[in-house]
């Protein structure tokens, strides 16, 4: 319940996509992912689903699956 996965991971994960798709593109999937699902419930393949959909990129669920999946944390 404590470990580093609930409290870096997820935080980690968000800002290397940022930084790959750069700040205009995840903010704007950001937007439209939180208006798509408000009120709702959703899994982390929806999450990669939406944002690679949104943004027609193929990174988001490489960068999941290495900063959130993954056992070791990947370099900065």
């Amino acid at each position: 319940m404590f470990d580093d996965r609930v409290y870096k991971r997820g935080a980690l994960a968000l800002h290397a996509i940022r930084r790959s798709l750069g700040d205009e593109a995840f903010f704007s999937a950001l937007a439209a992912y939180t208006l798509a699902f408000r009120h709702g419930h959703v899994t982390t393949d929806d999450f990669v689903t939406f944002f690679s959909q949104h943004t027609g990129s193929r990174v988001v669920g490489k960068f999941v699956d290495r900063w959130v999946m993954q056992a070791a944390l990947p370099s900065l």
